[in-house]
């Protein structure tokens, strides 16, 4: 169960049936190589969500580092808040989303859930400091707490994002055979990853072990 919290700082707070959380990351100014496309991508969504599916601005949240509210920069904490807030009082109904374009990594598994032994992750504005935010903390904050007529839609365009969500199983397109496979990705450990009744889609733009960026240079 996600814990009640206070409204962000600088946020309308909207509690809408339909909410999002866009985060967008160039990596500008940091030991990290800028990305070119991260910003663009937020903007398009959100006018997409806005302007297609029926979002209201005010339930619309963006984190991105050309925020100048420091409450909206996409650093480590910030991002857990958003999560949290995303999902808080989730009830039948509503839908939700989770955007994140930016930098992604695998770091050696230290709990036995992977198959591959490396937990995927995606990088904050300060993960050079603070940390990258892993698949497990991603799966308990956005997933486990989805309820009975819940959806999530989760469009993760990073590196190493295909189980970034830790979901139970896996869809991808095969080219060979021209047709779409599912893969068991339950842990090996036994741990659950499901939701509480609700549904979670993930969408990625990179499959684990491959390095996809667009640079500026």
């Amino acid at each position: 169960m996600v814990p009640a919290m206070r409204p962000i700082p600088g946020f309308g707070g909207g509690r809408g049936k339909k909410r999002a959380v866009l985060v967008g990351i160039k990596y500008t100014n940091t030991r990290a190589c800028e990305l070119r496309g991260p910003i663009n991508d937020v903007k398009c969504m959100r006018y997409l969500l806005t302007e297609h599916f029926g979002f209201a601005n005010d339930c619309v949240l963006i984190l991105t580092d050309e925020e100048r509210d420091p409450c909206r920069q996409p650093t480590k904490n910030n991002i857990r808040m958003a999560m949290h807030w995303l999902v808080q009082g989730c009830s039948s109904g509503d839908s939700l989303v989770f955007q994140f374009s930016g930098a992604g990594v695998q770091v050696p598994d230290c709990s036995g859930e992977e198959r591959d032994g490396m937990d995927e992750a995606i990088c904050p504005l300060d993960s050079f400091q603070q940390g990258p935010i892993l698949d497990d903390e991603i799966n308990q904050a956005i997933v486990r707490p989805l309820v009975h007529g819940v959806k999530l839609h989760a469009i993760v365009d990073a590196c190493h994002s295909a189980t970034v969500l830790d979901l139970p199983y896996q869809c991808t397109f095969s080219k060979q055979y021209g047709c779409l496979r599912w893969r068991d990705e339950r842990p090996l450990n036994g741990a659950f990853k499901g939701t509480s009744g609700g549904q979670a889609v993930l969408i990625s733009g990179s499959s684990n072990g491959k390095t996809q960026m667009n640079m500026v240079s």
